[in-house]
């Protein structure tokens, strides 16, 4: 009986550095991690939500804090169950997969969505969306159209999130820039080509019907957050990459709401755009600076796919305030957060 003790031991010890890794994960999902935001707030009257129509608004890179974790995974669905939305990386669920462990009951009740499983692998993900929520892929990687190895980077990137019912959702910041009496929108995008000393050369292209800039939310940001990154990403070769934006939402309120239609990009794939409208103007972006109909170029770097030169046009403003259509799911949020 002496000689048991020991060997008692040693089996809990080896049983405890086992699951180490496991402790470490499960801890990362109670204890909030850094921000994922790419941008700081220095005024403070708006982040106060005080003035927030007028107030100027200076948004810098910030630097990031050290973690051995990211944040924890969170959800931007109504139905926390349905999805969970990823962090840049592997999600919580895949990290606890790759160790082997029984957790889904922890995690899901028991069960791991469909949907869920089928993001391992671009394929995979290809032949769930096919047999099972009956996208007609025909056209994917067709032209300019894009193939499942995007639409899994995206996922896995937390820019957009599917649905058991085979929906692709996102979190789309509109950006609307004033000029006066004059807002600023996109009507055209001209694909694979290049703008080199305000000329184009090259490219196939895209008709945007005058559409405001717009930019996917990162895991952990906010309205504002997304809206100061698109402005960055976008427009820097005029206002460089910490431009001065004076926001005009009254109290900090944003206009919000659902809308659904097939995706240009992933044809045949129903989307779900969930929208945050930030009205601003931006310090050095105007009618004088750019002329009436203006490019800015985006390198493929950006998002992977192609090079882009976008086409800009000033245009007379048709409303004041950005309203929620007829029929469309309003949202609730503000500057600083969402439901």
């Amino acid at each position: 009986m002496q000689e048991e003790a020991p060997s008692a031991h040693r089996s809990s010890a080896r049983l405890v550095s086992r699951m180490r890794p496991a402790i470490a994960i499960a801890a990362a999902l109670l204890v909030p991690g850094p921000s994922a935001s790419a941008f700081s707030l220095h005024s403070s009257t708006l982040a106060a939500g005080v003035g927030a129509q007028r107030a100027p608004l200076q948004l810098s890179a910030a630097p990031r804090r050290a973690a051995l974790y990211s944040a924890p995974t969170c959800t931007l669905s109504a139905d926390p169950v349905q999805t969970l939305v990823r962090s840049a990386g592997n999600s919580v669920v895949t990290q606890f997969r790759d160790l082997k462990l029984i957790t889904t009951g922890f995690l899901r009740g028991g069960k791991v969505p469909a949907h869920e499983k089928a993001m391992k692998s671009s394929k995979e993900l290809a032949h769930w969306l096919h047999t099972e929520a009956g996208c007609d892929m025909s056209l994917w990687g067709v032209g300019k159209a894009k193939e499942p190895k995007h639409l899994l980077q995206e996922l896995m990137k937390g820019e957009s999130f599917l649905r058991a019912d085979g929906r692709r959702i996102l979190k789309v910041a509109k950006v609307r820039i004033y000029d006066g009496d004059f807002e600023l929108v996109e009507v055209s995008q001209i694909l694979g080509a290049k703008l080199e000393g305000g000329t184009v050369s090259g490219g196939i292209v895209k008709a945007r019907h005058g559409r405001h800039l717009a930019e996917k939310f990162k895991p952990g940001e906010t309205p504002l957050q997304a809206c100061g990154r698109g402005i960055a990403e976008e427009l820097e070769q005029l206002v460089g990459t910490n431009p001065a934006i004076h926001v005009l939402n009254q109290n900090g309120k944003v206009a919000a709401w659902e809308e659904e239609e097939v995706s240009t990009s992933y044809p045949g794939l129903s989307s779900l755009y969930q929208l945050y409208f930030v009205e601003c103007e931006v310090e050095g972006l105007n009618r004088a600076a750019t002329g009436m109909t203006f490019y800015t170029g985006e390198d493929c770097s950006l998002d992977g796919h192609c090079d882009k030169v976008h086409v800009w046009e000033w245009i007379k403003r048709a409303a004041a305030e950005t309203t929620v259509p007829d029929g469309c799911r309003p949202i609730e949020a503000t500057l600083w957060s969402m439901d």
